[in-house]
């Protein structure tokens, strides 16, 4: 067996007792994905994880029949977030007929389709859409694998589609995964509740993969798709859930796949390949590293200092002043994260999502090495820098999808700097990005007419010594070329 590439996607909910009568669960995900999927033959595979996406208002983005060619309306997908609230559910499930889900891709191309709980009838569902792309050259047969924390609860899993005696209720793809019920096994020295899907595909005239075959450059349908607690969930079954006491409850997601050729059949493959899954064999005999949840200023500052640690920060606003992270260290936000001080020092090996980042500097006198990843940020600099590098070396840098407020000004020799989807906004006083080495801006979007100075090199694209290459970038007001701004060699090419 080849491992070829590995993702663990943990999604935990945050205990919070005694907030209301029947007690608090906020939804949260380790995004690491360089983490557990399993593959053998010439195949490769992601595990990818969505929730539909709401607009400003918070109300769900749907498309509109026009724009589906005549078929339902249905919601927009969008990436999955950290630490969303799980309530014990008020109604009794049910579907809403009318609408189905299907995401968005830069393609165009739709992910399938799925009736999702009516929120009139059901509220406080949760949204986890689990599906599996091939990214590898064949064929595959796939499957996926979940382990539901039920610790020392009781009928806390195993009861299929009996809301009576489950605490646990999931909304799945039944027509196009066999769900099996494996039974409860002991990881860590906590009980989860393991359960098996296989991809068969959907038959018919609008059918995806007949037989469970998964072409490259496909994904599957989805297999899970929400989870709720039913609603005679109590404060006692909430803390009997969490039965490694880490104030989370975690769902262990496990994907694997395997070539088609040589086999007649996805489960008859899977089970050859990696063996039944039972309580005894499962992708996490050897136990699971939990990331760590943190919910305070100081829980922050103690969890970033560790080496490799991955930390997953619950909603609010963190005042840290200056702080930096340890090498290796992954940080996953959510909605509603915001980190107010100045991130310094050096960052090597660093990957941050969905944090915003606030402060007089939002980053300031910072070092970079290695690969240094910041998506689905924000940094705000309400004084003078959003972005400051005093020095890199050898690293390579990403801001991909972020909003960037005030001044960047990245200095030294990295290996490649890209700005990709991101938007820049002026502080009042400041809007450029400032840069001393090749660089890399692509998919941008520039709205800094609001900077108050007569320095031209103090909004826009300043290219010092370096050449700068802009790709499909905008300015909202006016043409793109009236930002680019050059010291010494630098050169600005635009595509």
């Amino acid at each position: 067996m080849t491992m070829k590439k590995k993702i663990l996607t943990t999604l935990s909910v945050v205990l919070i007792l005694g907030l209301a009568a029947l007690g608090i669960l906020a939804y949260l995900q380790d995004e690491d994905s360089d983490v557990n999927v399993m593959t053998l033959g010439n195949v490769q595979i992601e595990q990818h994880e969505y929730e539909r996406a709401v607009d400003a208002n918070g109300d769900y983005v749907t498309y509109t029949e026009d724009e589906r060619d005549g078929s339902p309306i249905g919601y927009k997908l969008d990436a999955f977030t950290q630490a969303k609230p799980l309530y014990p559910a008020v109604g009794k499930a049910d579907w809403d007929s009318t609408k189905v889900y299907f995401a968005q891709l830069p393609d165009d191309s739709t992910l399938g389709a799925q009736s999702v709980f009516a929120e009139e009838k059901l509220a406080n569902a949760q949204d986890k859409f689990v599906f599996v792309e091939n990214t590898g050259k064949s064929d595959a047969y796939v499957r996926t694998i979940m382990a539901f924390e039920v610790g020392d609860a009781k009928n806390a899993m195993g009861v299929p589609n009996n809301a009576n005696d489950n605490l646990l209720m999931m909304n799945y793809n039944a027509t196009g995964w066999t769900r099996n019920f494996i039974g409860e096994a002991t990881i860590d020295n906590n009980n989860y509740y393991i359960v098996e899907f296989v991809y068969d595909g959907v038959d018919g005239k609008n059918g995806k993969h007949p037989d469970g075959i998964v072409h490259p450059g496909e994904y599957t349908y989805c297999s899970l798709a929400q989870v709720y607690m039913t609603p005679k969930a109590t404060n006692e079954d909430v803390e009997a859930l969490d039965g490694n006491n880490n104030g989370t409850y975690d769902i262990l997601v496990y994907s694997q796949a395997v070539q088609t050729e040589g086999f007649d059949g996805a489960e008859t493959a899977l089970d050859t390949a990696f063996g039944d899954i039972t309580t005894t064999n499962h992708p996490w005999v050897d136990g699971v590293e939990m990331p760590t949840v943190v919910d305070t200023a100081e829980e922050l500052k103690a969890a970033i200092k560790t080496k490799g640690n991955t930390i997953v920060v619950t909603p609010g606003t963190y005042k840290m002043g200056d702080f930096s992270f340890a090498e290796g260290v992954t940080v996953v936000g959510g909605e509603d994260v915001v980190v107010e001080g100045t991130l310094k020092s050096t960052l090597k090996d660093v990957e941050v999502k969905n944090v915003t980042f606030k402060g007089s500097n939002a980053q300031r006198w910072a070092y970079a090495k290695g690969s240094v990843v910041f998506e689905d940020c924000t940094f705000e600099g309400t004084g003078v820098y959003a972005i400051h590098y005093d020095g890199t070396t050898g690293a390579d840098i990403v801001y991909k999808n972020c909003d960037i407020i005030g001044w960047v000004a990245i200095a030294g020799s990295q290996n490649s700097l890209t700005f990709d989807g991101c938007n820049i906004y002026g502080n009042g006083t400041y809007g450029v990005i400032r840069v001393y080495a090749d660089t890399t801006i692509k998919n941008c979007t520039f709205d800094v007419d609001n900077v108050n100075t007569t320095d031209i090199y103090q909004d826009g694209i300043h290219a010092v010594d370096c050449t700068v290459t802009v790709d499909n970038c905008d300015n909202v007001n006016g043409n793109i070329e009236a930002l680019f701004n050059t010291s010494g060699t630098g050169n600005i090419v635009k595509n």
